[in-house]
């Protein structure tokens, strides 16, 4: 058995949302510091408290093995002289590297021949490789923000306040930020001890919990969930499932206790999206609801406690609470002694982003593109005044005190303030839900005219930024423009809206006028290589294979919905044995193609047809062409495929009986022109080349994969 090796970063309380991702990070760097240095042990254990990050590793060599190396001295041309002797140089090199001559030896590598010497180098302790890996991970360790404390500016995303590393219980020796490392931990900052020694994480863990600190992530969930199952019971009434808001407060609390406050009954008269916005973004609590789903006046507290026996923690929540409803319940009277339409002009003074203007000007670049895109998806003409309605609107909550001071229910408010005016559904619920998909967890709108105003806000703001060249790299994507691709992708093929991307960018583009200040082809081949990452990633979460998006993705980029109903009829048919023939023959006579300056044009000409099997090839093009055309124009991608099939076995004999290079230059030109057109048919549904069929080896009916 190896030894145990234990870390616990100890700062001030971390953001709980930056927890997480910090902490897996922590872990990984160490075991795969470990594994470099021929130290890995067991798998990385971690957890995390608002103010410790902890990672234990099990069952690691205490040191390095033994290994022989080989040294590389001077090139042999300075070390050895013309009578094969060693020189001043190779003898200078033997006594730094502790050899005698007698070890030298010349070794060929890939710069020539060089003097070495093969010794043998004993391994290190793993507490050295620690100690000198350690500081560095730590300080590696990414924060969306961070800070610094100390004059030398040593950044961290809190003050680190102690460092426990011990390996077989022994304290491995180094220093971050002016912290030495050390054998003591802390407990809870008002149920425990400042400090106290530890052996190993038995002792550890035993000794967190002894001073008020649950140190396993996992089981203070668990407890947050019981008990808030326990309130349930008795009240009757039912808490919002939130996993978002439960990841928040298991990472807020090192001793969580569940509480139940109330608020009342007339703040009830406030919706209920600005009621829970209060109580979830503002103070963490979730919202209960009545058997009939309305919201109950109740809310579910998680205190860093053990208990709140005399509920003086709840009346302290229940204080706060009611402050900012009293403020919400004055917005929300406020706001609504101005119309929607008398505050629009105020958006020419909110800025949308410097070079792109105002809000005003946003709006009315979103009001013409989502206008045309109703016209674009065939809407009528009352479908298309309800969008100009909600698009001239859908921005102007920016100007209303609520939104300022709750920006989360930026749009959704705007939609209960027209609701509240008397705006038809189609309307008000458009400006409610534009804003939406937010995430991939977020729905998408779900009335046509706010799936069109959403697309045309997105697209709007991708075109824009891409326009200025901002372009999302890496980890890096302050504009959020994946994420509004993925919305208009997710909106396209939920509601299957057989939108042609490619002129709803133009239009936006175009609509940008001179504010676009990007070269117009590089913004074009970003946003190319953007849309073709969202829609691949999209289709793959829905399950369809790599090569299957592969075939479509060229043209599913502009219609997403039509590539999906393509994958659906690609997705049936690959299984038929008959298809192989034909993914085989859409590469093999793309290959064919591609290898002539220029294929001929032209129709074939059956006149010139030599061989039985490319006669009966061109009738066969000659009578399920036009079909299988008129199938794709008509979306009857089925029986498309179905139509395409019927191709196998006259191509099959075509390659196999026909040589499509003949010497004869009319012959081979019109063989080409068979190929050219049947090639041209089968991209017309998709690019057929880019399949991996599966084969089963009749030996041992094992899958073989190989390309087509």
């Amino acid at each position: 058995m190896g030894a145990e090796f234990l870390l616990e970063i100890g700062t001030e309380e971390i953001p709980a949302g930056m927890i997480r991702d910090a902490l897996d990070h922590l872990a990984d760097a160490v075991a795969q510091a470990l594994a470099r240095h021929g130290l890995a042990g067991g798998e990385a254990w971690r957890s995390a408290t608002p103010r410790r990050l902890v990672v234990r590793i099990d069952d690691m060599p205490e040191r390095q093995a033994d290994r022989d190396e080989e040294v590389v001295g001077p090139p042999a041309s300075a070390g050895v002289d013309a009578a094969g002797a060693w020189t001043r140089a190779a003898l200078g090199f033997a006594a730094k590297q502790g050899v005698d001559a007698a070890a030298l030896a010349v070794t060929e590598t890939p710069k020539g021949r060089y003097v070495a010497v093969r010794k043998r180098v004993a391994g290190r302790t793993a507490a050295d490789v620690l100690a000198e890996a350690l500081p560095g991970i730590i300080r590696g360790i990414p924060f969306p923000k961070t800070m610094y404390w100390r004059e030398d500016k040593f950044r961290f995303v809190r003050p680190i306040r102690s460092l426990l590393a011990l390996l077989g219980g022994v304290v491995v020796p180094f220093e971050v930020a002016g912290v030495a490392a050390g054998d003591r931990s802390f407990g809870h900052r008002f149920l425990g001890a400042a400090a106290f020694p530890v052996k190993d994480f038995a002792d550890y863990e035993r000794r967190l919990t002894e001073n008020g600190v649950i140190l396993d992530a996992g089981r203070r969930r668990d407890k947050i969930q019981s008990e808030i199952a326990r309130i349930e019971a008795e009240t009757g009434l039912r808490a919002a499932r939130d996993p978002e808001l439960l990841e928040q407060v298991v990472f807020l609390n090192e001793s969580p206790t569940v509480i139940l406050g109330a608020f009342e009954e007339r703040f009830l008269a406030i919706p209920a999206e600005v009621l829970v916005t209060v109580m979830r973004h503002h103070q963490k609590y979730f919202s209960l609801n009545r058997p009939d789903g309305s919201l109950a006046p109740c809310f579910l507290a998680v205190i860093n406690m053990d208990a709140d026996r005399e509920g003086l923690i709840r009346t302290g929540h229940e204080r706060v609470l009611k402050a900012r409803l009293v403020d919400a319940e004055f917005f929300w009277n406020n706001d609504r002694k101005l119309k929607l339409a008398e505050r629009a002009p105020a958006l020419e003074g909110i800025l949308f982003q410097e070079a792109l203007g105002s809000y005003g000007a946003k709006t009315h670049r979103v009001e013409a593109l989502a206008v045309w895109l109703a016209e674009h998806l065939g809407e009528s003409a009352a479908a298309r005044d309800a969008v100009a309605e909600a698009a001239a609107l859908c921005k102007v909550d920016l100007a209303t005190e609520m939104v300022k001071e709750l920006t989360e229910l930026q749009g959704v408010m705007g939609g209960l303030y027209a609701r509240t005016e008397g705006c038809p559904p189609e309307v008000w619920q458009a400006i409610y839900e534009h804003y939406r998909p937010e995430g991939m967890d977020d729905p998408i709108p779900a009335s046509l005219t706010g799936a069109i105003l959403s697309v045309a806000d997105k697209a709007d703001t991708v075109a824009g930024m891409l326009g200025l060249g901002f372009v999302p790299t890496g980890s890096k994507d302050p504009f959020g423009l994946r994420r509004q691709a993925t919305g208009i992708y997710r909106i396209l093929l939920e509601k299957d809206l057989d939108a042609d991307l490619a002129e709803v960018f133009l239009r936006a583009t175009a609509g940008l006028g001179e504010l676009a200040t990007a070269p117009a082809d590089e913004s074009a081949a970003v946003l190319q290589e953007l849309l073709e990452g969202r829609l691949r990633f999209l289709y793959g979460q829905a399950g369809y294979r790599y090569d299957e998006i592969n075939a479509v993705l060229a043209a599913a980029v502009r219609r997403p919905a039509d590539g999906q109903r393509r994958l659906e009829a690609l997705k049936a048919i690959r299984t038929v044995t008959a298809f192989a023939s034909i993914f085989t023959a859409g590469k093999r006579i793309r290959n064919i193609l591609d290898k002539q300056a220029a294929p001929p044009e032209g129709e074939p000409d059956a006149a010139l047809f030599a061989e039985e099997a490319e006669r009966r090839l061109g009738a066969v093009l000659a009578d399920l062409g036009p079909r299988v055309r008129a199938a794709i124009t008509d979306r009857r991608y089925a029986d498309a495929l179905a139509l395409i099939e019927q191709f196998a076995q006259p191509v099959d004999a075509f390659f196999d009986g026909v040589l499509v290079m003949h010497a004869d230059p009319a012959i081979r030109a019109n063989r080409l022109r068979v190929l050219r057109a049947i090639g041209e048919l089968f991209d017309s549904f998709c690019d057929f080349s880019r399949f991996v069929l599966e084969e089963t080896n009749p030996l041992t009916h094992n899958s073989v994969t190989r390309s087509s």
